[in-house]
């Protein structure tokens, strides 16, 4: 969230908001907006100004980002071992191939690895765009 996001909105006098639940209601001289807000956010009304905030969504981000690395290094070290140690005892003749297999492996890896470690990042973006105020999926029919 940015610096900006952090500072309650003060409410111009004639204008009213009301929270329920999820969903947040703004009434005014020119009009009223209702907004379903997602669950990661919290919006509060207190002395005529509206706060909002981030539930845990850092932590989360961060939780998932963890384990995302720790499963591809994990994944990653097996396979090099496998291809190392397990296969040359199994197969003939693999010995040979296996500095040309694990050079690929080990190109490949970079690319895989920032594939994987940026899910976190674009499943949130798509979440973001899914809960955008002027959104499709957010007007009423």
């Amino acid at each position: 969230m940015s610096r900006v996001g952090k500072y309650p909105v003060a409410l111009p006098q004639g204008v009213t908001a009301e929270v329920k639940g999820q969903n947040v209601a703004v009434k005014g001289k020119m009009g009223n907006l209702a907004l379903d807000v997602p669950h990661e956010v919290e919006v509060k009304v207190a002395d005529g100004k509206v706060a909002v905030t981030m539930r845990d969504l850092k932590i989360k981000t961060t939780n998932l980002y963890n384990k995302n690395a720790v499963f591809s290094q994990g994944f990653f070290y097996t396979l090099i071992a496998t291809i190392v140690f397990v296969l040359p005892r199994f197969i003939d003749g693999f010995a040979a191939e296996v500095p040309q297999l694990v050079s690929a492996i080990l190109f490949i890896i970079g690319p895989l690895s920032t594939v994987v470690n940026a899910s976190p990042a674009f499943a949130q973006g798509c979440i973001s765009i899914r809960h955008e105020p002027g959104s499709m999926s957010n007007r009423r029919r």
